[in-house]
């Protein structure tokens, strides 16, 4: 067979969910050339989600700040693990859709009236629950703080002094976690392409199949992406259907076309062989 030319990696980045021919080329490609897509596509998805999310948590503490310092929010400590609030009613504070910061000391509200809101906060004499649409809710236990008194001052210091920790720390899990999630999902998308190449009857070897599977993840990723980005509600499971079943659609489609071609190749060969009679 003859060398095919390998297109460059913004062609592919295309043409990996427009255009299956350029499977074809994908599939005789190096696999450290593959590998280092990956790589590039998650770091490209982990920090666009990075900068988003550190945007929103930056806004989300001014937010915290301008709360705190106003003059409808009481004063606050916490002591021997519990938040105490010189209050007789919960105080609901919103800001639009963007912004939602619930202090309840008598459990009258819940998680859910955090939903619908990009931001929110819900604090209760036990724990701070934090909510950011698109991601699971994060509880803070005061328990946790058991050994330390707390005012509202001293948490003012805290969200100044520590801002920009804070928000490294989030950039660095969100590109790390998305490097290594996209090298486990590189192998479960390998694992679809090998039964869809067992089915198909396409012969073709592991590392093809891999090779195949992580140009297959660039479209699911980019939807996670804005899904993510923009704070889209979407239930964990239809995410995964999503994902999935847009990365075996692709997978596919990629290793139908191959069949297609090599089949045409083979009846050119044959061709050319009665041709020589």
């Amino acid at each position: 067979m003859e060398n095919i030319k390998s297109p460059n990696i913004f062609v592919k980045f295309i043409k990996s969910f427009t255009d299956f021919r350029v499977y074809n080329s994908i599939r005789h490609e190096r696999l450290g050339k593959s590998f280092g897509y990956l790589i590039l596509l998650a770091l490209f998805i982990g920090i666009t989600l990075s900068i988003v999310v550190s945007v929103k948590t930056n806004t989300s503490i001014d937010n915290t700040i301008e709360l705190l310092q106003s003059d409808d929010m009481p004063e606050i400590t916490v002591r021997n693990g519990i938040l105490n609030i010189d209050m007789n009613e919960p105080l609901v504070l919103t800001k639009d859709h963007d912004f939602i910061f619930i202090v309840d000391m008598t459990d009258k509200y819940t998680l859910n009236d955090l939903v619908g809101y990009s931001m929110g906060y819900l604090v209760t004499p036990e724990r701070i629950i934090i909510n950011q649409a698109g991601s699971p809710p994060m509880p803070l236990e005061f328990k946790d703080l058991r050994d330390f008194n707390i005012d509202k001052n001293s948490v003012l210091e805290i969200l100044n002094s520590f801002r920009g920790l804070a928000i490294g720390i989030i950039v660095f899990l969100i590109i790390a976690g998305t490097v290594l999630l996209k090298l486990f999902e590189s192998l479960m998308v390998s694992i679809i392409g090998l039964i869809a190449n067992s089915v198909l009857k396409t012969n073709l070897s592991y590392n093809e199949v891999y090779k195949i599977g992580i140009y297959a993840l660039t479209l699911p990723a980019l939807i996670m992406l804005l899904i993510n980005c923009f704070g889209l509600v979407v239930a964990l499971g239809f995410k995964l259907i999503i994902y999935y079943g847009i990365s075996t659609i692709i997978v596919v489609m990629a290793l139908k076309n191959i069949s297609k071609d090599d089949n045409s190749d083979t009846l050119i060969d044959n061709s050319n062989k009665y041709d020589n009679y």
